[in-house]
């Protein structure tokens, strides 16, 4: 997945709790219990229980049409107006929140959320000291404590008043994990107001100090540097990201706007940008806490000031996708504009879900599509290969793996994996050969690698081959990946296989209490016990192992064992 976050960091726990539960406690929603009103007629009731029951299941929009329902019912309750607004917020119709704020903010001016909207809808209308005004007299509590001195600050760095916006933010350097945050506000100010000099230090500032890459981030400051005319210094920024993260697929859209002739536009170019930034900032950090529904609202109210901030309509496809809501997550996802630069991050995360739905055949016909409408990217390839495997057809997960290695370019170490799965799936399709000959592709890339180390090694053992190399690189394995259960039981499989048993049973019984239900495992410790004698331990192994479905190949010689026994002789398999 995307790195969301704009320039947030992971310490900012005091906040985020604090941000689920404003100073109100008319803020947050109700416990499930009748709300206090007039009493509701049985039907009203009955749509006010599923209303609820959909509220905690996530489904943000049916619950927003049930208590909207309830509430024509009951127009004067003023719990259930509030109810209702929070959940048209969470659900993205923003018209329909605003003309309940309106509503509850005649009785509740103090109501953190209520303000935040109409603040935000007099922003869209320009009227910026009104929307200030308006939030003046707010507690700014939790995530308030940010996006409150956010939003006046940018509505001074409209007027003109820089000085003045940046003193208001200054206060955020200070907080716990904002620093990159504040750093790259100040940057986006200082470039709205044309001090180049100042914004370049602020963003590169923002850079260096945050701890976990943005693409967003990364975006904003290559930009600066193409409107100043610095091609090579934005083709920096995109390569800074693409090294930090190990994603240089996300930047291709970004690097093909250097060569697009023409002015270009900053990318926040305005008071309102700004504060859409802003929100969807305080989005972003809420989400990490999992608060879905806040986060939903602070980045729905992004997108009412800046409709094309296609990285908020990924969060919100994120956090449905997150609670389970993959077919909503497929049509949030299908909203993100193709040409943006999350389009194709998009699609493949709507694959991804349909794939969860068991949608397989539609998420290979989408995964397909991708690797033809772009030849030079691999990682669509990669994902169908992902996706083939998993559904054990193996051969056409090979092929696709040889697409994605085909478009590599420069083979790194960070491709090791992609030669081990590519191995996996030639092994499974019955093409040793080649197979081998990835797994020591993936070693020399990542020597030592435990993985492919363990995967070589025991099959090495399976052919009753270099069984003394497949030991000391099992060993190696182990030694890493101690508390691995599939690695340890490749190592005590190797001891069965030279007869050693004694060894064989100890390191069998560890991987045992480490996968207890892996059937290979249960099968290979009733070998190993039926070796040094303990027959009656052997059979309940085996038994166990069947229990536990081992593939349809391994039934009949298991059940032969339970019948007869092991022959004698020193090699089991």
């Amino acid at each position: 997945m995307i790195k969301l976050s704009i320039f947030i960091g992971a310490g900012l726990a005091f906040l985020v709790a604090a941000s689920g539960l404003p100073a109100g406690a008319a803020e947050s929603l109700p416990e499930d219990q009748p709300v206090v009103g007039a009493p509701l007629a049985a039907s009203s009731y009955g749509r006010y229980l599923a209303g609820r029951h959909a509220e905690i299941e996530n489904d943000a929009a049916t619950a927003a049409d049930l208590m909207s329902s309830v509430l024509a019912s009951d127009p004067d309750n003023r719990e259930l107006a509030h109810r209702a607004f929070l959940l048209a917020l969470a659900a993205g119709r923003v018209p329909e929140a605003e003309a309940l704020a309106e509503r509850i903010h005649a009785y509740d001016p103090t109501a953190q959320m209520v303000a935040l909207t109409l603040a935000v809808d007099l922003i869209r209308q320009g009227k910026n000291d009104e929307a200030v005004g308006l939030l003046g007299g707010l507690p700014g509590g939790g995530a308030d404590a940010v996006l409150l001195p956010l939003i006046k600050a940018w509505v001074a760095a409209g007027t003109g008043d820089l000085a003045g916006a940046l003193e208001t933010i200054a206060p955020l350097e200070n907080l716990k994990g904002l620093g990159a945050f504040h750093a790259m506000h100040a940057g986006m100010m200082q470039d709205l107001a044309g001090r180049a000099v100042d914004a370049e230090a602020s963003y590169e500032a923002a850079l260096d100090e945050a701890s976990d890459p943005s693409l967003r981030m990364h975006e904003i400051v290559a930009n600066f540097y193409l409107r100043q005319g610095r091609a090579a210094d934005a083709r920096a920024v995109y390569d800074r990201y693409a090294a930090a993260t190990g994603a240089p697929d996300q930047v291709e859209t970004l690097i093909a706007v250097i060569d697009e002739p023409g002015p270009l536009a900053a990318s926040v170019g305005g008071v309102a940008a700004g504060i859409a930034e802003s929100l969807f900032g305080i989005a972003t950090l809420v989400s990490q806490d999992n608060i879905g529904e806040r986060a939903s609202m602070y980045a729905h109210l992004a997108l009412s000031l800046r409709p094309d901030l296609a990285i908020a309509r990924m969060l919100i496809a994120e956090i449905m996708a997150s609670q389970g809501r993959d077919e909503d997550a497929i049509a949030a996802y299908r909203r993100v504009p193709p040409d943006s630069l999350f389009g194709w991050q998009a699609r493949r995360e709507a694959a991804e879900a349909l794939t969860r739905l068991g949608r397989v055949e539609e998420t290979v016909a989408e995964l397909q599509s991708m690797i033809e409408a772009k030849p030079r990217l691999s990682d669509a390839a990669v994902s169908l290969g992902n996706v083939l495997r998993a559904e054990k057809r193996f051969v056409e997960a090979a092929t696709a793996y040889d697409t994605a290695i085909a478009r590599l370019g420069n083979v790194t170490a960070e491709h090791w994996l992609l030669f081990y799965y590519r191995g996996i799936a030639r092994e499974r399709a019955k093409q040793w050969e080649t197979a081998e000959k990835d797994f020591l592709r993936a070693l020399e890339l990542q020597p030592d690698q435990p993985h492919a180390l363990n995967y070589l090694a025991y099959s090495w053992v399976e052919q009753g081959r270099d069984f003394d190399k497949a030991l000391e690189m099992l060993r190696k394995a182990v030694d890493q990946r101690p508390d691995d259960g599939y690695i340890v039981d490749s190592l005590g499989w190797v001891y069965q296989r030279l007869g050693q048993y004694d060894k064989a049973v100890e390191l069998l019984e560890r991987a045992i209490e480490l996968k207890p239900q892996d059937p290979v495992i249960n099968d290979h410790l009733g070998d190993a016990y039926w070796r040094v004698g303990r027959k009656l331990e052997a059979r309940f192994q085996w038994r166990r192992a069947l229990f536990f479905e081992p593939e349809p190949d391994q039934v009949a010689p298991i059940e032969g064992k339970i019948e007869a026994g092991l022959a004698d002789g020193p090699s089991d398999g």
